[in-house]
C-alpha cells in the first residue's frame, strides 16, 4: 500500500488520494483533459503494477452540490453563517466552486493483490 501511494503522490492528474477501509485500498479523484489523457493516466498508475489487482472508475456526470466550507464557531454561528471565520470560509468556498464549475472528476476505487 505504501509503495502504491508513494508512486500515486506526485502524479499531478491525481488531485485526491484516499486511503480507505473497508472495501478498496484506495480512492483516487483524479481530472485528465481528455480520453487519451485518462488510458495514458491508468496504464501509469494501475496496469503497469502488477500489484493492483481491481479498479472501478466512476464517471462524474452532474454535480449535485459542491459546498466545502466548514463553518467555525457555536451553534448561532453555525445556524446563521454570520460570523467572520464563516464568511472568509464560505467565500472561499465560493472561489474553489467558481475554480470548478467546468471541473470533470472520475473517482477510483483500487484494491491491491493479496
Amino acid at each position: 500500500l505504501d509503495a502504491f501511494e508513494q508512486r500515486t503522490l506526485p502524479d499531478a492528474e491525481v488531485q485526491q488520494l484516499w486511503r480507505v477501509s473497508p472495501g478498496p485500498d484506495f480512492v483516487l479523484v483524479v481530472h485528465t483533459d481528455d480520453m487519451a489523457g485518462y488510458h495514458a493516466l491508468v496504464q501509469r498508475l494501475f496496469t503497469q503494477d502488477a500489484n493492483v489487482r481491481n479498479v472501478k472508475a466512476y464517471f462524474s456526470v452532474k454535480r449535485a452540490k459542491f459546498d466545502p466550507r466548514v463553518v467555525l464557531g457555536g451553534p448561532a454561528q453555525r445556524a446563521d453563517a454570520g460570523g467572520v471565520p464563516g464568511k472568509a470560509l464560505a467565500l472561499a468556498a465560493e472561489a474553489a466552486t467558481a475554480c470548478a464549475e467546468n471541473d470533470h472528476r472520475l473517482n477510483h476505487t483500487m484494491t491491491r493483490r493479496a
